[in-house]
């Protein structure tokens, strides 16, 4: 499935930023891929619910839609910890915000 291998990858993006010297656009681009990433899951869990749509008019009752039901599941849970992701990176990109404005404060009050 894509998005377990790709949540597999952020994760590792993010642990690799977190533990080693990062700056300011690594934590853009790690929080810009997690966006484009729950777009496109949502595109793909709004034709799944339209498949799952189509199977449960259908009679007899497709087999199949159990088998869509589960990958729904599954990219609701990615969805979600595509967020978590997304959070941790929108808060480190606010920490460092608020670095960089300390210091320019410091700096200002130091040469007034």
């Amino acid at each position: 499935m894509k998005i377990a291998h790709e949540l597999r990858a952020l994760h590792e993006k993010l642990e690799q930023l977190e533990d080693g010297p990062s700056v300011v656009g690594d934590w853009h681009r790690l929080e810009a891929r997690v966006a484009r990433m729950l777009i496109h899951t949502q595109n793909e869990l709004t034709g799944l619910q339209r498949d799952l749509i189509d199977l449960v008019r259908a009679e007899p009752p497709d087999p199949r839609w159990y088998e869509l039901q589960a990958r729904t599941r599954a990219l609701r849970d990615g969805m979600q910890e595509l967020r978590m992701l997304r959070l941790c990176a929108q808060s480190r990109l606010f920490e460092h915000e608020v670095a960089e404005t300390q210091t320019d404060v410091s700096n200002w009050t130091r040469d007034a």
